[in-house]
């Protein structure tokens, strides 16, 4: 009787045992399954895009701003999207440089660099409802007035030119 009673006991040990092992494993695999789904997208970068603006005052246009910028985007909400983000850069940049005093080209004395990039960026995530852009990366900002872009030769040099070779500065007039 006392061998009936020792095994019934050592049964029940090991099954209360078993019980308590399995259900820690089931606890540790929910933690690892919630801790994935948690984990962040890494950061999408744009192609550098050439965008272009207008400067307009009241009376006529003054030229144009060519700006190649890239971004760093959220995954997450780029997937979301509906939008395409072409129109929606175009737009921000556009909304950013028309009409804004800070970028009045050639009348501006300085180019605030961080400025640019700020206000392009909070254009851009106001217009998506959203932290789409996280930071936007400029290779280069000219700009060409339109008494240079009505001369035929001076038009083709600056759409022809090769990013990986540049034209040669001008000589100077003598």
């Amino acid at each position: 009787m006392f061998g009936t009673i020792f095994f019934a006991g050592w049964g029940c040990i090991i099954t209360a045992a078993t019980l308590v092992v399995g259900m820690n494993m089931q606890a540790e695999t929910r933690m690892a399954d919630e801790q994935e789904m948690v984990v962040e997208l890494p950061p999408v970068f744009t192609q550098p895009q050439q965008l272009v603006a207008p400067i307009v005052t009241t009376k006529r246009t003054k030229g144009y701003v060519f700006s190649n910028v890239s971004l760093e985007l959220d995954a997450t909400l780029l997937s979301q999207m509906s939008l395409p983000l072409d129109m929606v850069l175009q737009d921000g940049y556009l909304a950013l440089i028309v009409g804004n005093p800070d970028f009045n080209f050639p009348e501006t004395s300085q180019f605030e660099l961080m400025k640019f990039k700020a206000g392009l960026k909070d254009g851009i995530n106001a217009f998506v409802d959203g932290e789409l852009v996280r930071d936007v990366y400029v290779s280069g900002i000219n700009f060409l007035g339109t008494d240079e872009a009505r001369r035929k030769q001076t038009l083709r040099s600056v759409w022809l030119q090769d990013p990986d070779n540049p034209a040669p500065p001008p000589e100077p007039k003598k």
